[in-house]
């Protein structure tokens, strides 16, 4: 019957509670794609906006210039703004660790304002930390 009329069967709902049955509808291409559009849209609306997207890693050596450091700024505002995190890891010599802390200082300063750093840890002649991007708060849960 659904061939005839040009018309797809789409299951609803698994079990109906009363008949214990699943439940179809037959419906047209068009009616169709608007309730793929709704059901897009709905999972759109429930995935939560502040998670993280995913993980990128940088890895410094404790030795580098000030200019290449500015240009990895620039690439760790990129990835926060799109949501990722940035894990960090600034290897240098495990005797001499204040080149490590001033790389650490440097990116701190720069980016203070803009992410929130996590885990600053040092394993033998590595400095290890996260970058995250900043907490998005909600304005239409705020209440005065």
């Amino acid at each position: 019957m659904s061939k005839r009329r040009d018309l797809k069967l789409v299951k609803l709902v698994d079990l109906d509670n009363k008949t214990q049955r699943p439940v179809y509808k037959l419906m047209s291409g068009s009616e169709y794609h608007a309730e793929e559009l709704k059901l897009r849209q709905n999972k759109k609306l429930d995935k939560p906006n502040n998670a993280l997207k995913g993980e990128k890693l940088l890895m410094l050596n404790a030795h580098i210039s000030k200019h290449d450091l500015e240009v990895h700024i620039k690439k760790i505002l990129k990835w926060t703004s799109k949501r990722y995190e940035v894990r960090v890891i600034v290897s240098g010599d495990a005797n001499n660790t204040e080149k490590c802390e001033s790389v650490y200082k440097f990116l701190e300063d720069n980016l203070n304002k803009e992410t929130r750093f996590l885990q600053k840890r040092m394993k033998g002649g590595d400095l290890k930390f996260q970058i995250i991007p900043p907490k998005v708060e909600d304005v239409g849960s705020k209440t005065l």
